[in-house]
């Protein structure tokens, strides 16, 4: 079960911001202090109290009251496995509405037992999901669920329910493989969507920034963590029966947490047990030096219960993760998100304005929050989009400086490299970048000609006088005129970590026909009339002849895609086909156009995909 959409109205500083859409995995809740994040999150939980908002919108006059209701409306994409597991459960009933006459005209004649029973197969086994709306209400004397839609108008568009329309109820039971349908006394049966929306809250885990007092719970057989987490050393005492599973758990929690070396259980008081934290290898038997998790910092516990919930977990949960960075060190906050990503069955919320949790975090959903005299509003960035990610450091007051933190650093060669390459990494070699940023240098032209030994040497000695600085540097860049002596003296210079393209620029991999018309035709005023790959391939094969946009302007029309200025072609390419309407830009452009042939013809990046991978072997 996974939130697709949301909206809240009249909740603490939202008033009424627009409908939020969300991605099954990762999402990303940014924005500066006090903003509305962790209103948000309390939101997103499904645990919150009403809260009307107050400002001069709902309260222009002072004395004013305002509206005490806060509603949320939730859409929910729920898998036919989840349905069926309910079922297995409880009676459950299905509310529909009574038959209108456009319906009766559509050929429904009525709810006889065997329509109803129809009607249930084919929504409950005819599909793998369906969308499911739910408003929860929360304010004085109107708490409460509604549900705003009938299950039928997810299979039968017709049956929408319509104002003041009467309403049926039937029971649905379903035991051993078979389905009963039955008339609904409300006694002993629960709404589907009432169902659901309690199985969301089951599902759906808050970890906020402030000590959790769970170190020590009473002894018992569940294997599932409370939505609280009072009872992880329970649940953690019964997954000690697997070895084997325990210690993959204690190795996620040292690749988070570094200095604990081990994790144990003992009994204290009567029936209740105690987590131990071992800062030394457990392997000395010094259990007089492991520390009781109450006694440790803050940042422990909740490490211990985000990592048991995501690796234990049979079904998939909903994690809320408010403000990561404030209970952890930078390199631990990117350790666990590098973790969470790995884990892509469950769904994250995760608030932040950590420069370090937005980059490792990657290309995810970002909902960025602004607010202005008390109230909130709603901006959802498209990560993708080199200005979307730098819009939203900037909000934060942020810079590139802030994510230096890394383990080690691969210096490219500019900024379209610095987001198109975290791209080749994960989507294409299908590996984690884990501690290694991507970072273009400062400017391309040092490293061109007389100033490139002084500006290798420079970075060298960066990286070796201040432990600020990562090590194992490398350097992946353009190949551009050079020839074989000038790259391998700069090869040289740098102790074997400098690496070059293939071909010319990264442009020269995205001469791509099809990527090309894919990306122009989604601009906006790009053009009149739809762009064809024929217009395209016009274009490029005068380019082809132009011999200017060669090394040494010699034209080499066999080797052309490697040999071209690419960036001159890209432009070239816009200025003709938009007729100067649209600029060609590098750090919009050319990631878009990478992004559809990551999707779609990967195998023209492969050449490119081991460079990288030639050059990250190095620096890691």
């Amino acid at each position: 079960m996974k939130i697709v959409r949301l909206t809240v109205q009249n909740y603490k500083s939202f008033h009424k911001p627009p409908e939020l859409n969300f991605a099954p995995e990762m999402n990303l809740i940014t924005g500066a202090n006090n903003v509305g994040k962790s209103a948000l999150i309390e939101v997103l939980s499904s645990r919150f109290d009403g809260n009307p908002h107050r400002s001069v919108l709902t309260m222009p006059h002072e004395g004013d009251q305002p509206p005490q209701l806060s509603t949320v409306d939730l859409v929910l994409r729920i898998g036919v496995d989840e349905t069926q597991r309910l079922l297995s459960n409880k009676s459950l009933y299905f509310t529909v509405p009574e038959l209108t006459p456009a319906v009766i005209n559509s050929g429904v004649r009525g709810y006889s037992s065997d329509y109803l029973k129809r009607f249930a197969e084919e929504w409950i086994f005819n599909r793998t999901d369906f969308l499911y709306e739910l408003q929860l209400r929360r304010g004085v004397g109107s708490s409460g669920i509604s549900i705003p839609d009938s299950p039928m108008s997810s299979v039968y568009p017709g049956m929408k329910v319509q104002p003041n329309q009467g309403r049926t109820v039937f029971s649905v039971t379903f035991a051993s493989g078979v389905l009963q349908v039955g008339s609904a006394s409300q006694g002993g049966h629960e709404d589907i969507g009432v169902a659901f929306f309690h199985e969301l809250v089951a599902q759906t885990y808050k970890f906020n920034a402030e000590r959790f007092n769970i170190g020590v719970s009473p002894v018992g057989t569940s294997r599932v963590l409370n939505p609280d987490a009072s009872n992880l050393p329970e649940v953690l005492d019964n997954l000690k029966e697997n070895p084997a599973r325990f210690e993959e758990y204690v190795a996620l929690v040292r690749e988070v947490l570094p200095p604990v070396k081990g994790i144990s259980l003992r009994p204290v008081q009567t029936n209740r047990v105690e987590i131990l934290i071992w800062l030394v290898d457990p392997r000395s038997k010094r259990i007089d030096l492991a520390i009781p998790l109450a006694q440790c910092g803050t940042g422990i516990g909740q490490v211990l219960s985000i990592l048991y919930v995501v690796t234990t977990s049979l079904t998939p949960k909903t994690l809320c993760v408010d403000e990561p960075q404030s209970f952890l060190h930078p390199g631990a906050a990117r350790k666990l998100i590098e973790i969470l990503k790995r884990h892509r069955q469950h769904q994250y919320f995760i608030t932040t304005h950590s420069p370090t949790v937005i980059t490792t975090a990657g290309t995810v959903p970002m909902t960025l929050l602004t607010a202005n005299e008390g109230v909130t509003t709603i901006e959802q960035l498209d990560p993708s989009a080199a200005d979307s990610m730098r819009r939203s450091l900037l909000e934060l007051g942020a810079r590139l400086a802030d994510v230096f933190g890394a383990d080690n650093v691969l210096w490219v060669e500019g900024p379209t490299e610095e987001l198109c390459f975290p791209k080749i990494v994960e989507r294409v070699l299908g590996r984690s970048i884990l501690g290694t940023a991507i970072v273009a240098v400062a400017r391309t032209g040092d490293l061109e000609g007389r100033n490139a030994e002084r500006v290798l040497r420079i970075y060298n000695r960066l990286a070796r006088a201040n432990h600020m600085i990562p090590p194992a540097l490398a350097f992946l860049i353009d190949r551009e005129c050079r020839s074989n002596d000038e790259m391998l003296e700069l090869k040289r210079l740098n102790e074997g970590k400098t690496f070059f393209l293939k071909r010319r620029m990264l442009e020269n991999y995205l001469l791509n026909p099809d990527a090309i018309v894919a990306v122009v035709n989604e601009i906006e005023g790009f053009s009149p009339r739809p762009i064809t790959t024929d217009l395209v391939n016009a274009v490029l094969e005068k380019s082809k002849s132009i011999a200017g946009l060669y090394c040494n302007k010699k034209i080499n029309q066999p080797q052309w895609m490697t040999d071209i200025h690419a960036a001159e072609v890209l432009a070239e390419v816009f200025r003709n086909l938009s007729e100067n309407r649209v600029e060609f830009r590098k750090t919009t452009h050319s990631v878009a156009i990478l992004d559809w042939i990551i999707v779609n013809s990967p195998d023209d990046i492969t050449e490119l995909s081991s460079s990288l991978a030639e050059a990250l072997q190095v620096s890691s």
